[in-house]
């Protein structure tokens, strides 16, 4: 029960405090519809009638300097004016009239017999105008003295409006004057009772927090793993708080145990991970010498052999063509065959490379051209580079590059040494990469529904699984060629052996 009676309490007193704070705000915008919003009604009729008025007498100033002006019976500009203040005139009057009630008796009637000389009086401007634009000045100031009586009438009813409007206003505001200071008392009322129950709803939280911030404390050195902490203390004034700070108490002690479980049974399946670890590499290395137990099956030597009888019979045939296209193909075959290291001497690469390209200019003639520009401190004799390094790239340019573009072009190779670095480099003025396929292969993938790039990444990982230290730079410009750049460290032949 003391549960619910606490509940009940905190929950009165916020409605308490809401409903003060909008009775406070409903009285502040009664306060201003009592106040500002008449008096800008007020004001607003009281500049319509000032308006009129002044529009009149400015109409009547130019009507009589009209008829007593010298300058001959017409003058356009003193015509556009006085037909201009009838206009504004009229303005005012239908402003005022819109405005005006049957509530408010003496101006009513004021204003409604406004409205029903202005019309005669407008006609008696426009006939005066009229006749003076004609040249007929003796009849305009005929009409001009007829309107007199009705000029008189106009402003005597239109000074006793705004009279009339000054005097009611005053009652008006009197009486808003008055509503305003209940409204502002009811207020100041409302407000001390908000103040009042907050203060009585602050110190209450103070009651409650205090206790719960030792609580979060708690929690926090829970949250770091830290459960050797002591147990809350337990204060037996607020039911409510006790049974928390019990439950808490009783979960810190419960989650210590699981996670001291957890941690054992993670270690367990840890441990397990990496038996099935062991076990699936060992699965992958037996399936891998499986597979290369059945390439094997193939006796390399026969087809070493069968190239070179065929090369005989092309020297018997006097061939001579065909017998160099086949020994070079029997050339890469047999670098293939027994050059299995994963790095090979700079000279073997080269002439592989060049016998390679022999076979593809017999393929594409005069279209495609390949350069080497060595440097002189470079000695191919003594420097290691991996394994079909060159003739992959040079490869990749004349597949991707040049025999796809009807002009073919030309490929340049270029081997230099900065310090300890070695750097192998290939361009082409081929077609270059598309952009998504340049992204591809520099991230290390394989594009997707195409074999362009697949040389380069294969080159890419095993360059990585040589040394870290290894990069391959790839630029290329579609439409333009590319240029492929490998930077290592300098190997010597010497190393052979370790390789």
């Amino acid at each position: 029960m003391k549960r619910l009676r606490m509940k009940h309490r905190v929950f009165l007193i916020l409605v308490l405090i809401i409903l003060l704070i909008g009775t406070n705000i409903s009285l502040s915008l009664l306060e201003n519809r009592y106040s500002a919003g008449p008096i800008y009604t007020m004001m607003d009729g009281f500049y319509g009638i000032v308006g009129f008025i002044d529009a009149f007498d400015e109409c009547e100033r130019y009507v009589t300097s009209y008829r007593w002006g010298e300058d001959g019976p017409y003058d356009p500009e003193q015509d556009r004016i006085i037909r201009d203040k009838l206009v504004l005139m009229r303005s005012y009057l239908d402003r005022i009239v819109s405005k005006q009630t049957v509530r408010q008796p003496v101006q009513y009637y004021d204003i409604r017999a406004l409205d029903h000389m202005f019309p005669h009086y407008q006609r008696y401007i426009e006939t005066f105008l009229t006749l003076m634009a004609a040249g007929s000045k003796t009849e305009a100031i005929s009409v001009y003295y007829r309107r007199e009586t009705l000029v008189t009438l106009i402003h005597d009813y239109s000074s006793k409006m705004l009279n009339d409007t000054v005097q009611e206003s005053q009652k008006d505001y009197l009486h808003m004057q008055q509503i305003t200071r209940w409204l502002w008392l009811l207020q100041v009322l409302t407000g001390i009772a908000s103040i009042i129950l907050s203060a009585y709803f602050a110190a209450m939280l103070y009651g409650i927090v205090q206790p719960i911030n030792r609580l979060i404390e708690a929690s926090e050195a829970m949250g770091k793993e830290d459960f050797s902490i002591p147990d809350v203390p337990v204060d037996g004034r607020n039911e409510d708080l006790r049974q928390l700070v019990v439950s808490f108490n009783h979960m810190k002690h419960s989650t210590r145990q699981y996670v001291e479980m957890l941690l054992e049974h993670n270690h367990t399946l840890q441990l397990l991970r990496e038996s099935e670890k062991k076990a699936l590499e060992s699965r992958r290395l037996a399936d891998q010498a499986k597979l290369l137990r059945l390439q094997e099956q193939i006796d390399p030597h026969f087809l070493f052999n069968a190239l070179n009888t065929i090369r005989r019979i092309a020297q018997t045939e006097k061939a001579p063509r065909t017998e160099t296209l086949i020994l070079s193909l029997a050339k890469v075959f047999r670098h293939s065959l027994y050059d299995r290291g994963a790095l090979s001497i700079l000279t073997d690469e080269i002439e592989v490379t060049e016998r390679y390209f022999q076979i593809q200019q017999a393929r594409f003639g005069e279209r495609i051209h390949l350069a080497w520009m060595i440097a002189p401190d470079v000695e191919p004799d003594e420097l290691l580079v991996p394994t079909f390094a060159l003739q992959i790239l040079v490869e990749n340019a004349v597949k991707h590059g040049l025999g796809p573009k009807s002009q073919g072009g030309h490929i340049q190779v270029g081997i230099c040494r900065k310090g300890d670095l070695l750097f192998l480099e290939v361009a082409d003025d081929g077609l270059g990469f598309p952009a998504h396929t340049l992204a591809q292969v520099r991230s290390g993938g394989r594009p997707a529904g195409t074999d362009s790039g697949v040389g380069l990444c294969n080159i890419m990982q095993r360059l990585q699984l040589l040394d870290p230290r290894n990069q391959l730079t790839i630029r290329s410009e579609e439409g333009k060629g590319s240029r492929v750049t490998i930077k290592m460290p300098i190997h010597h032949r010497e190393e052979e052996d370790l390789c």
